[in-house]
């Protein structure tokens, strides 16, 4: 007789041959590689965002790249220009669902680039530290992005930022959004994102050296 074993190896068997002839099926991908020598304006590459209107863009330690299928046009900051982006180094992208492309510069806030005038507009932080990263409510309106040490929420419609966390000396603060809630996490504990309410609000994890002053 057939052991369960025996008979989940057939059944894997069947499913990779399935697998491998529905690719065959297909034409292989087909790949061009991008360098300095064709308008990259640096071979360093953190984020890379495709726009609703097929853009990429593409960040880089020496300016945000943004790519039309033929060539690149760079953005790197001016100081003596205010239209110009916040910093030339990009931790992320996001679009709002009014279509606007959102980045997070390395540090100092938010900045939004204005298809029509083709340059941007800033949003400084008066303090913070290198930025993490970057997610966008839909359903509220609201762009979440963390530093090393603190999850900020920002409201295009008040243009206004909210701390969200209580002054701490962490290294590293992650985020997440899913649904209705967001989740946070460094090295001072666990919170939870009521997305609805814009509030923030630790919560207790098991492990003593992140359950300090939890409520309750």
């Amino acid at each position: 007789g057939m052991t369960v074993s025996s008979g989940l190896t057939r059944i894997l068997t069947v499913f990779l041959f399935l697998s491998v002839a529905g690719m065959t099926q297909y034409p292989p991908f087909a790949f061009k590689r991008f360098t300095i020598d064709d308008g990259l304006s640096q071979s360093s590459v953190g984020r890379i965002h495709e726009d609703r209107l097929g853009f990429i863009w593409i960040a880089t330690e020496d300016g945000v790249n943004r790519y039309d299928g033929k060539s690149f046009k760079i953005y790197r900051h001016n100081p003596s220009n205010p239209n110009s982006i916040m910093a030339s180094w990009i931790s992320g992208f996001v679009e709002d669902k009014q279509g606007n492309l959102w980045m997070l510069p390395f540090q100092g806030g938010l900045t939004m680039y204005l298809r029509e005038k083709d340059h941007f507009r800033n949003f400084p932080l008066p303090v913070g530290s290198p930025s993490n990263d970057l997610r966008y409510d839909e359903k509220n309106n609201r762009i979440w992005f963390t530093s090393r040490n603190q999850l900020y929420s920002f409201s295009p419609a008040e243009n206004r930022f909210k701390a969200m966390l209580p002054r701490n000396e962490s290294f590293q603060t992650r985020l997440i959004l899913k649904g209705n809630t967001g989740w946070v996490i460094n090295s001072t504990g666990l919170y939870k994102i009521d997305l609805d309410k814009n509030l923030c609000v630790k919560v207790r994890t098991g492990i003593p050296d992140l359950d300090s002053e939890v409520p309750g």
